[in-house]
């Protein structure tokens, strides 16, 4: 990454210093909520292959893919932490000045929302009797938000304060995630709405509950997604937008295994 021009940093810093809350709030919020959501994290998975033994082996070594890549985002979120709180302290040039553990922000969390959405796609896929073109577009969508994402870290550690440049590929990438989340649970919602026969109160109940487990997997990243792409616009001098932003995939860890271990 190429240094940070002095006169920027100054400027940013002047900036950011007027608003402590909005800027190393997020940060302290943010590392609470990454805290709580892995030990849930570890809770779920613990529960996942003890209770699903025999899954088939693509979705454990899914399983397994997400708790690696959350082990090395709660790091980020630690060292992130201790640098702009204790290395940092005091220190305004510091905090605004952007490293690693900062672009790498919207790759690790887009990678957990790309694992996350890239099983309901193949649970949607199944539902839809192996429909490959449903399959087909979820992964091309799913796949350019996670494209976007990296973009979008090249940029901050680029570009870190050229908002409009930065714009350009996280507002698509975060409407990408919004219509995916839609989009997967319109499909489910169909299809189990049509399955029901109105003969058997007893499928009709696990239909009733599959549905009602799939809106509410969608529902809380859905929500935390678009409350980032809102904050990231309307809030632009402070950091408010990165509380969603690392929000945002652990929820979609969360609703992939609380849709696996339901």
């Amino acid at each position: 990454m190429p240094p940070q021009n002095p006169a920027i940093l100054q400027y940013a810093a002047a900036i950011y210093s007027k608003d402590p809350h909005g800027v190393l709030g997020p940060w302290a919020v943010g590392a609470l909520a990454d805290a709580f959501f892995m030990g849930l994290l570890w809770t779920q998975v613990t529960n996942y292959y003890r209770w699903f033994p025999n899954d088939s082996k693509w979705i454990k070594h899914l399983v397994a893919l997400v708790t690696v890549i959350s082990c090395v985002k709660f790091f980020q979120s630690c060292y992130t932490t201790w640098d702009k709180f204790i290395i940092g302290f005091g220190d305004w040039i510091h905090v605004v000045d952007i490293g690693w553990e900062i672009y790498m922000i919207p790759v690790f969390g887009q990678a957990l929302s790309f694992c996350a959405q890239l099983f309901f796609a193949w649970r949607c896929f199944i539902l839809m009797r192996r429909n490959w073109y449903i399959l087909a577009f979820l992964l091309i969508s799913i796949t350019a938000s996670f494209g976007m994402a990296i973009v979008v870290g090249y940029r901050y550690a680029t570009d870190p304060f050229n908002n409009s440049a930065i714009q350009k590929f996280s507002a698509p990438q975060l409407a990408l995630n919004i219509i995916n989340d839609l989009l997967i649970s319109a499909i489910v919602t169909i299809r189990l709405t049509q399955s029901r026969s109105g003969f058997s109160a007893a499928t009709d109940t696990a239909l009733n509950r599959l549905l009602a487990v799939t809106w509410g997997a969608g529902i809380p990243p859905t929500i935390s997604a678009t409350l980032d792409m809102i904050t990231f616009f309307a809030m632009p001098l402070n950091l408010v937008h990165v509380l969603f932003n690392m929000l945002t995939g652990r929820l979609y860890v969360f609703s992939m295994m609380y849709a696996l271990n339901s």
